[in-house]
């Protein structure tokens, strides 16, 4: 008998649910440039009904800030001091079972003490007033320390109006749809270091080569201008690749805005 109730004993202790700890996502370890009301976000765990996350000024000798959610993100709801803060979390599930706390993470609300406010980057390609530019070019600009991305932005107006936007992570960008030819454009970067972002780059010109795409008269009223611009925009049916490039976007209305400033200058 003694037996029998030692083996359901480890039998029970085996399968007693087993909690891991939470994997912290952001802020990464030692962040800095960190919004004042940072979110908080950690991998979910198996088995987990919810978590109790911990914030400390001192590397947890205490915490200054604790918080049991049902999820694994948390969006903080009044605004932290500019300086570095420590956090963990922890899993919990409805049989009162508890994981072990995360790893300690550190991070910087604002800019760090020890570190300068990064620079706007260096546009690189196209250089500034560069003509004959392929219409598809390869934007370059150079790395900006810390930065997780990056904000590409086109104009054909110096722009009071934005004919391409593309964020991404890498330091360059092909573009994926044909630019009007013949055509002075503008380009500028800019850089998000944690939640803070940092200023615009410079801004440079470039002008596409080849021969400018003549639009087509898409109302078939004789004449190109903003009413052709209005119905492409409006009837999926009426719209046309004007520039070829087998893509039917916002580079095709280009070429109709193209001509008609032609017209009006």
């Amino acid at each position: 008998m003694k037996i029998l109730i030692t083996y359901f004993f480890l039998l029970s202790t085996a399968i007693a649910q087993t909690l891991t700890a939470p994997v912290l996502i952001y802020p990464t370890y030692n962040a800095g440039y960190i919004s004042p009301l940072p979110f908080f976000d950690w991998n979910d765990v198996s088995g987990a009904t919810k978590y109790q996350v911990q914030i400390s000024k001192d590397g947890f000798s205490r915490h200054i800030f604790e918080k049991t959610v049902n999820v694994s993100s948390y969006k903080l709801t009044s605004g932290m001091d500019t300086i570095r803060y420590w956090w963990r979390v922890r899993a919990l599930d409805d049989a009162g079972n508890v994981s072990d706390f995360s790893p300690i993470f550190n991070f910087v609300v604002g800019k760090p003490n020890n570190l300068s406010s990064p620079d706007p980057p260096q546009l690189i390609y196209p250089r500034n007033n560069m003509t004959e530019i392929q219409d598809l070019p390869e934007f370059d600009w150079s790395d900006v320390s810390g930065a997780t991305a990056y904000k590409l932005q086109v104009s054909i107006d110096n722009f009071q109006n934005v004919a391409y936007e593309r964020i991404t992570s890498h330091s360059n960008h092909l573009l994926n749809a044909k630019m009007v030819s013949n055509r002075l454009h503008w380009w500028r970067v800019q850089t998000l270091v944690g939640d803070i972002v940092i200023p615009w780059s410079a801004i440079y010109t470039f002008r596409t080569g080849g021969t400018m795409v003549q639009a087509e008269d898409i109302n078939s009223d004789a004449i190109v201008n903003g009413d052709d611009m209005t119905l492409f925009f409006n009837s999926p049916s009426s719209r046309r690749d004007l520039n070829g490039d087998g893509v039917m976007d916002v580079f095709d209305i280009l070429v109709i805005y193209n001509l008609i400033q032609t017209q009006l200058k």
